[in-house]
Formats: structure tokens, C-alpha cells, sequence
């Protein structure tokens, strides 16, 4: 689980060569991981195998290859369902151009493709597509002053199909465990955003997933399946102050749209595509560091904006979500944290309905938001050592319709939505063996 790995069974296996001329090292490495185990009935095993090539010419140049499977094997049943293979092919590359003691100019990228291949036995269905990915970036920062900015222009192509990146770590759809249930205990409560940094069981994926999940949009439009979210191309500019001992900042701005149009207008025959815009503002001030104080005291902030348009089949969203913390050690290793998170949106989107084989199929479902959803949090954390540590915490969470669902006949996903006030407080000792 190191570095926010997967849990996975299988093999993994890696070396390098060393060379003295033209070249400085060769990187390989391979693996296959069994992801589904077989019923014995109609599902077959599955596998995820691949490997990858690094090239280091020098400090200046890297290159790396990489290919992936994930298919079914043939034989572990007598009689499969489906018949599933996806094959990805990807080469990457960095190159230094300037280098000194004050500047480093960067220039790199990446691009790929993929095969999907599928077939229902029951009526011998067979679904092929294949598309492909370009991204490629210029990078320069200045040394003395530990900033950085990175311009990016980035294509996904609408079939782009990479499970192993694109399959989502949180299910926007999972019963939260805490409080699941609402007023008459049986309306299910909605994911807030409490929810969702509590790494609660049933909200977070534990396998890959060969289609694309559905996902809310109040959360994240751009990117939902993350770098290799498909059919979204566009530029990014990220500008950056980072290894400070006074402060941190980031700032990423995204200017995208639809590679191909995913639902025209059927009546007034419209092809418009989707436009996509967003901001993130994230930073740390190390407050101890201007008082000359050898204890924390530090404030975080953040906030992501979106905005999602499109003319036909009219499409019209904005999201913004905020953050603020403050960490306090008035002594050494007990520490004392407040902080306060909100999401609010508003306006309409569209969700696209897909088959068994990733495919649109279907009419799109339009959903409205006007809602705000807000946390606050405080807590009391004492580190023993390492190995050892004791918090009390507490937070108070808040949900907030203002569109009346119920006289407008619309639906939350599937259900009707309400209004919810609820607030924790929990202790908690960890001992690491």
C-alpha cells in the first residue's frame, strides 16, 4: 500500500544496467497481477501483465516505453460470459534544454494508444474500438526563488480506454456507512464531503473497473477519471513556489473542451461540444518560520472553481469548492487542528448512459443542482513516536437544497434529496506493530 498503491496478486519484477558510453542506464521492469478471480461458472479470470523500458541517456534525456494488457484467459471457465481484452501502448519523454544554477528549462510529454476488444458470447456480440492520447509540456523554474511555471497542451481521445488509469478510486454512488439512512430510515443520505475524506468501506473502488463508473459531476467535471479522462482536450498552465521554509503555492488554471460532441441536440440538431474552464488555488504558510518559533504553526488554504457550458442540449454549471486549516503545536508533538471545508453548485449537466460495452446507449440524463454543502472540524492530536499516536476529533456537516426538486418534478440521481444537518465527534488511538 506504499505511495497509495492497489492491492494486487501476482508478480512484479525489476532490474537495471549500467553502460559507460552513449547511453547512462536501461530501466526494465514487468509484472502480471491477477485482478478477478474466476466463479468457476461464467466469469473467467483476469489479468492486468505489462512492463516498461526506461532509457536514460543523461541527466538531459529520458526515455520510457510502456505496455499493458488486461484480458481474460481463456480456459479458466467452460462457458464465459464475455470475452474481454484491452491492450496500451505508451512512450513518455524528458529532456532538459537549459540547465544552471538559475534557470531549468524543461520540455517533455507523452502519447499512446489502446485496443478495446469485447465479446458476448450469449449473442455473439463483438465490439472493437481503438483511439489514442497526446500530451506534451514545456517546463521552466528559477532556482533562486524555487518557482516554477509548466504549460501544457493535452488531447484524450473519446475511446481512449485505459482501465488501470481511468477506473475511479472513489464511487460518487456508495452508502456511506456513517449515518447512511435519513428521517424514516430508509432514504439513503447523500455523499458530502465529509464523506468522501473519511476513506469510508463501500465508497472506495478495491478493483479495477473495465467500463467507465459513473461519477458526479458537484465533485469534478474536467478530469473525472483523472489524467486520462477521455474525450477532453485543451491546455493547463500551472505556475508554482514549492521546497520554501516559509510558504508553498500552486496555482492551475484549465482551458478545455469535448474532442467529439457526446450528445447532440436532438431536436434542434446542435453539435456543440462542451467548454470546460477551471482554477485551483492551493497553498501552506509556515507561520513559525516568520516568528522564529521551532514549533508549528501553519495555515493551509485552497479552492477549485469549474465551469462547465455548452450550447446545444444546453449545459450550464459551476462548482466551487474551498478549504482552510490551521495547525497549532503550542508543545512538542500535541498539536491542535481546526478546519473548514465547502462545496456549492449550481446549475445543470448532463449524465451519459453506457452499456456493458463502454458505449453511449441511450438518452442522457439531465440533473440540477443548487446546493451547498459545508464542514467544519477541529481535533487534538498527540504523537507518542512514530509508532504511536491519540487524537479527538469532531466535525459538523451540513447539506442544503435551494432547488425544490419535488415542484419540478426532477430527481437527485434516483432520489429525491433533502436537507441534513449531522456532527461527529470520535476518538482514536493507533499503535503500529
Amino acid at each position: 500500500t506504499d505511495d497509495n498503491t492497489w492491492r494486487t496478486q501476482g508478480i512484479d519484477m525489476s532490474f537495471a544496467l549500467k553502460f559507460a558510453k552513449i547511453i547512462d542506464k536501461l530501466g526494465f521492469r514487468a509484472f502480471g497481477n491477477r485482478i478477478v478471480a474466476s466463479d468457476n461458472v461464467s466469469t473467467p479470470d483476469r489479468w492486468i501483465f505489462g512492463g516498461r523500458m526506461d532509457v536514460v541517456q543523461s541527466k538531459r534525456f529520458k526515455l520510457g516505453f510502456n505496455a499493458l494488457s488486461m484480458r481474460d484467459m481463456a480456459g479458466t471457465v467452460d462457458d464465459a460470459d464475455f470475452e474481454y481484452k484491452n491492450d496500451v501502448y505508451t512512450l513518455d519523454f524528458l529532456a532538459s534544454l537549459l540547465d544552471n544554477e538559475k534557470l531549468k528549462l524543461d520540455l517533455g510529454g507523452e502519447f499512446g494508444s489502446s485496443k478495446y476488444n469485447s465479446i458476448r458470447k450469449v449473442d455473439d456480440t463483438t465490439v472493437t474500438y481503438s483511439d489514442g492520447f497526446y500530451d506534451a509540456f514545456v517546463k521552466m523554474t528559477y532556482k533562486p526563488l524555487n518557482i516554477y511555471l509548466k504549460a501544457a497542451y493535452k488531447s484524450v481521445g473519446a475511446q481512449f480506454s485505459s482501465p488501470t488509469a481511468q477506473t475511479r478510486r472513489i464511487n460518487d454512488f456508495g452508502t456511506p456507512q456513517f449515518f447512511p439512512t435519513y428521517t424514516d430510515q430508509t432514504s439513503v443520505r447523500n455523499q458530502g464531503i465529509f464523506d468522501r475524506n473519511a476513506q469510508e468501506y463501500g465508497i472506495y473502488q478495491k478493483s479495477f473497473s473495465a467500463n467507465m463508473m459513473r461519477f458526479n459531476p458537484i465533485f469534478g467535471n474536467i478530469n473525472p477519471y483523472g489524467e486520462a479522462s477521455p474525450n477532453r482536450q485543451g491546455l493547463e498552465i500551472d505556475l508554482g513556489i514549492i521546497d520554501t521554509n516559509f510558504y508553498e503555492l500552486n496555482v492551475r488554471f484549465q482551458s478545455k473542451q469535448e474532442v467529439t460532441v457526446e450528445n447532440p441536440d436532438p431536436l434542434n440538431g446542435a453539435t456543440d461540444k462542451r467548454q470546460f474552464s477551471g482554477l485551483e488555488v492551493g497553498g501552506k504558510l509556515y507561520i513559525n518560520q516568520f516568528l522564529n518559533y521551532e514549533k508549528e504553526i501553519s495555515i493551509i488554504g485552497g479552492m477549485r472553481q469549474e465551469k462547465t457550458t455548452r450550447a446545444g442540449l444546453a449545459v450550464d454549471m459551476e462548482t466551487t469548492q474551498m478549504d482552510a486549516g490551521l495547525d497549532i503545536e503550542p508543545i512538542r508533538r500535541f498539536h491542535v487542528l481546526l478546519g473548514y471545508k465547502t462545496l456549492t453548485a449550481k446549475g445543470n449537466e448532463y449524465e451519459n448512459q453506457r452499456d456493458e460495452f463502454n458505449q453511449l446507449n441511450g438518452a442522457p440524463v439531465n440533473n440540477v443542482f443548487d446546493l451547498s454543502n459545508n464542514m467544519v472540524a477541529w481535533g487534538l492530536v498527540y504523537d507518542f513516536n512514530f509508532n504511536a499516536q491519540f487524537s479527538i476529533n469532531g466535525n459538523y456537516q451540513s447539506w442544503k437544497n435551494n432547488y425544490d426538486y419535488t415542484a419540478n418534478g426532477d430527481s437527485y440521481y434516483g432520489t429525491m434529496p433533502y436537507d441534513f444537518n449531522m456532527s461527529q465527534i470520535y476518538v482514536n488511538y493507533t499503535q503500529r506493530f
